[in-house]
């Protein structure tokens, strides 16, 4: 079979090199409470309805359906940020010591 520039540019990876597998499915980006929080801040901060909002989601890539999200994460009380510390962290900052 003769591959044309097509195909093989549909089967060229990021990296330029060519190979027979499909691509992944992308994964999906996952955020902190404390970026929430922040993004959250930044975003009541500006004037409702103004350029800057909308210029503010362009440049994190969110969607105007992120902010009503995490407004009702924030709401409810399950996006404290920086409530504290989970796992291993609390474990160590309640003066834990490892032992052999």
């Amino acid at each position: 079979m003769t591959m044309t520039l097509s195909d093989q540019a549909a089967m060229t990876g990021q990296d330029g090199r060519v190979t027979d597998e499909q691509p992944g499915r992308p994964k999906r980006r996952t955020f902190t409470k404390a970026y929430k929080a922040r993004i959250l801040a930044a975003f009541d901060a500006l004037p409702e309805g103004s350029p800057e909002r909308g210029a503010l989601l362009r440049k994190e890539r969110l969607y105007h359906s992120h902010i009503e999200h995490w407004r009702k994460q924030a709401e409810n009380g399950t996006l404290a940020a920086l409530a504290r510390p989970q796992g291993r962290l609390e474990w160590l900052s309640m003066g834990g010591v490892m032992s052999a």
